[in-house]
């Protein structure tokens, strides 16, 4: 083995420990499955991976209360977004880090610089559809 291929293969198994990690964490905090809480973390990854590098289109869903003749129900729409991490990419998340404005950090969800708004959006974890397209 090369050093190349030992890098790789570490790289790896962080990441392989990460996504068990975060499964746990997600299994706990929304009761679900194993199997879906893995398919979640392994998503989340590729996504938080991406975003710092370049620019993504993906999709998550949105959802929202709406009340119809007395009863409370949640409406779901899905939402296509580009974004990225990366303040080298766009100009407005570059002014926006020279700020240096903190919040505090809520683990479940994902925050991310919307390159068509110009603005930070954010999403649960578990709403995360799909990665697109790396731009």
């Amino acid at each position: 083995m090369n050093k190349k291929e030992i890098e790789r293969l570490t790289n790896f198994r962080l990441s392989a420990r990460w996504a068990m990690e975060w499964s746990a964490q997600l299994q706990d905090y929304y009761n679900l499955t194993a199997s879906r809480a893995l398919t979640i973390a392994w998503r989340l990854h590729r996504l938080l991976s991406a975003l710092g590098d370049r620019k993504v289109r993906f999709s998550y869903y949105t959802d929202f209360y709406q009340m119809q003749d007395g009863v409370e129900y949640i409406e779901a729409s899905l939402r296509v977004a580009v974004g990225t991490l990366n303040p080298d990419l766009d100009e407005g998340l570059r002014n926006w880090c020279e700020k240096g404005t903190v919040k505090r950090k809520n683990p479940f969800v994902c925050k991310y610089w919307d390159i068509e708004r110009q603005q930070w959006r954010s999403f649960r974890v578990v709403c995360l559809n799909k990665i697109e397209e790396v731009l």
